[in-house]
């Protein structure tokens, strides 16, 4: 079965005032937990919606870096879309608030998109290990995960497969 990973960073809280500022995917083979195809990247900013400073200290934003990195919304969003619907699942840390952000900025463009079956690695944690145990910095300390670039799109996907293997059968 294929799952894809998906994950974005966002410029606040509300996906229809803050920008979607990251996403990412990455297409996996369950069996054998294989990276088949990798998406996305940094999203240059509208300009008509918020980004936040708690959300900028979070996540990296720099409008500088951003200038010299990002790609428009559409050829980003594109490319997560494609990747994402060839997998049965999509699996992240809290994927409804990275759906929700996904679908307002295919709403914005005039496009629509249905998420495949969704699957919340914090709720699986939060399940196996307690309430406070189940986000991804505490599900990465827990099987000592150690993947640089943490609350950026592309590395908290990776992250995410990475503790995958541990929780996926208490799913």
């Amino acid at each position: 079965m294929r799952l894809a990973i998906i994950d974005t960073e966002t410029g606040g809280l509300n996906s229809e005032m803050d920008e979607l500022l990251d996403a990412h995917v990455l297409l996996i083979e369950e069996e054998t937990w294989s990276v088949i195809h990798e998406a996305g990247g940094r999203i240059f900013p509208t300009g008509k919606l918020r980004i936040t400073a708690g959300a900028a200290a979070v996540n990296g934003y720099d409008a500088a870096l951003w200038q010299a990195t990002a790609r428009r919304l559409p050829l980003v969003l594109a490319d997560v879309l494609l990747a994402a619907v060839q997998a049965e699942t999509w699996v992240g840390s809290n994927p409804q608030f990275d759906v929700k952000f996904l679908q307002a900025a295919a709403k914005r463009l005039g496009l629509w998109f249905a998420p495949r079956q969704l699957v919340d690695t914090a709720e699986i944690g939060k399940r196996l290990f307690g309430s406070k145990q189940g986000n991804l910095d505490a599900l990465c300390k827990r099987f000592r995960v150690e993947i640089p670039g943490a609350h950026t799109a592309r590395a908290d996907c990776y992250r995410t497969l990475a503790v995958l293997p541990h929780i996926w059968r208490a799913r």
